[in-house]
Formats: C-alpha cells, sequence, structure tokens
C-alpha cells in the first residue's frame, strides 16, 4: 500500500481518463482511503495494480499502512 500527495494524483486523473476511470472502481471497492497529514491533502490506495500504474506514470508514493 502506498500514500500519495493528493495535488500530485489529481493533474493524472484529470488527464487520463482511463486512470480515472480504474480511480473510480478502487473507491468504490474501498481501496482508496482520503486522510491528512502534517497540514496537506493525501490518498492512500489499496490496489496494488493501481499503485503500479501511478508509479508508471512517475508518480512515486510512500509506504502506507492505513
Amino acid at each position: 500500500m502506498k500514500a500519495y500527495r493528493a495535488k500530485q494524483v489529481t493533474p493524472l486523473l484529470a488527464g487520463d481518463a482511463h486512470l480515472m476511470q480504474l480511480w473510480k472502481e478502487a473507491a468504490g471497492e474501498d481501496k482508496i482511503v482520503a486522510f491528512q497529514k502534517d497540514g496537506e491533502n493525501w490518498v492512500g490506495v489499496r490496489d496494488a495494480a493501481l499503485v503500479a500504474l501511478l508509479e508508471a506514470r512517475g508518480l512515486k508514493g510512500e509506504p502506507w499502512n492505513g
């Protein structure tokens, strides 16, 4: 599981309809969790395939145990 700053994920989702659809499906399955850390908005991703897609697009997440 990985956590990403929401401000980094949002532009990727807005620019990629396929990624947005996968994100919505993962959210519907409770595999996406929104939270705040150090005053910033973050999202935790519990879906290994979605994590792989985000990282393939250059977004490096942080380990997350949420």
